[in-house]
């Protein structure tokens, strides 16, 4: 699970980089949410919060070199 959380945690940096949205996080549309893929909820909210912190820190680098 943990390899898999940094490959979404990337993913979140890329959307970053390629000007999404934090609010684009692709576990948030209906066919990725767990009543929709029976996938635990914890384990959807550790992908939610991967991708995001993804983002962020992109986001924060890219202040960082402003």
């Amino acid at each position: 699970m943990e390899e898999e959380l940094l490959a979404v945690q990337r993913q979140g940096s890329l959307a970053h980089a390629s000007g999404r949205s934090v609010l684009d996080n692709p576990f948030f549309r209906f066919q990725a949410l767990p009543t929709q893929t029976g996938e635990l909820v914890l384990a959807w909210e550790a992908k939610c919060d991967a991708w995001e912190l993804g983002w962020r820190l992109s986001d924060i680098k890219g202040r960082e070199k402003r």
